[in-house]
């Protein structure tokens, strides 16, 4: 059951990471760098998408320690 969870977690974190990285490139423009319609929400937007990718890596990891342990 515990590995039940692992693989859970495991897969939410992935397509976390995927929904930022997808995001954050169909951002980029013509010279690689991410466009905002103003400064604050880029900075609130960039902050979101680093804390939850965090969120995203320690899901991966205690998925990947769930399914070890089970």
């Amino acid at each position: 059951m515990v590995q039940h969870y692992g693989w859970i977690l495991l897969f939410t974190g992935i397509v976390i990471r995927y929904f930022i990285e997808r995001r954050r490139f169909n951002r980029r423009g013509l010279g690689g760098l991410q466009h905002f319609r103003n400064f604050e929400r880029g900075v609130i937007i960039t902050f979101l998408e680093w804390l939850f990718k965090w969120i995203a890596n320690a899901m991966i990891l205690f998925g990947l320690f769930l399914m070890l342990a089970g």
